[in-house]
């Protein structure tokens, strides 16, 4: 029960921290668009 318990609690982390990465780097992306349309 508490092993599921920290599997779940590290996917959760890790997709959270994969969702925070794509998000800074498509805001990096849009900003060079804009930048050289």
């Amino acid at each position: 029960m508490i092993t599921q318990l920290n599997i779940f609690v590290g996917l959760l982390i890790t997709l959270a921290i994969v969702l925070f990465v794509i998000g800074i780097f498509g805001i990096k992306y849009k900003r060079e668009q804009y930048k050289n349309p």
